[in-house]
């Protein structure tokens, strides 16, 4: 069965609530900031729903988990104020690093060793590679020299390593459209990051604006290439 969502909707339709996003946020605030949130990633879930007999299965279910876990992440990130600041930020980071793990989960079931044989498409994923490690290397230098909690480096540490995973396992997977998720997890990478250097480094201009965008282009990359009738 088709699904009633195809791409070009879909697209449509998680622009709009991504821009919803943008003009709650600056111009109308709470509560309809935090709950037009969640509308790019709820327009993702529905198409990928739609489109769940064309998914397999171990694919479906990590990525739908990822999402969910992401929207839960975001919920928490509108608490950060006021006196559960502290902990709103580390429910934050937990569940980002479940989604975060989820995506690895997903990535590496795709990893197949023989496709490695070729030795050029091999090579090209040496850049990508490099870029990601060398981006986290640089960040997580500076956010470590800046901490001085034992429990948030630990934490960063965690962080770091899974964002490293999602990263790497994007790159080394064999499924079409690689691309697309290579770009959603250094989009996802770079998201994180300035969450990161926010927090513990220095402030960056118009930190929101540039994390939420970036934020939302990572996860229709992850995902749009489930959104259609082959299976993945």
């Amino acid at each position: 069965m088709r699904s009633l969502f195809s791409k070009p909707l879909v697209l449509v339709l998680w622009l709009l609530t991504a821009i919803l996003y943008f003009v709650c946020r600056f111009c109308i605030g709470q509560p309809l900031e935090a709950i037009s949130k969640l509308l790019p990633e709820i327009v993702i879930m529905v198409a990928l729903y739609q489109n769940r007999a064309a998914i397999d299965k171990k694919t479906y279910v990590p990525v739908m988990l990822a999402l969910f876990f992401s929207m839960i992440g975001d919920t928490a990130g509108e608490m950060k104020g006021g006196n559960i600041g502290q902990i709103a930020f580390v429910l934050q980071i937990f569940f980002f690093l479940i989604a975060q793990i989820l995506y690895t989960v997903c990535f590496a079931r795709h990893i197949q060793a023989s496709a490695f044989a070729d030795l050029r498409k091999a090579v090209l994923k040496v850049l990508p590679l490099l870029v990601i490690l060398v981006y986290l290397v640089v960040v997580g230098s500076k956010v470590f020299a800046s901490i001085d909690s034992i429990v948030f480096t630990i934490a960063c540490g965690v962080y770091l390593l899974a964002l490293l995973g999602t990263g790497t396992t994007s790159v080394l997977q064999t499924r079409p459209h690689g691309w697309l998720f290579v770009l959603g997890a250094m989009f996802f990478i770079f998201s994180d990051s300035i969450i990161a250097i926010g927090a513990f480094v220095q402030p960056v201009p118009h930190s929101g604006l540039i994390i939420m965008s970036t934020y939302f282009i990572a996860q229709m990359l992850l995902n749009i290439s489930l959104i259609g009738d082959s299976r993945r």
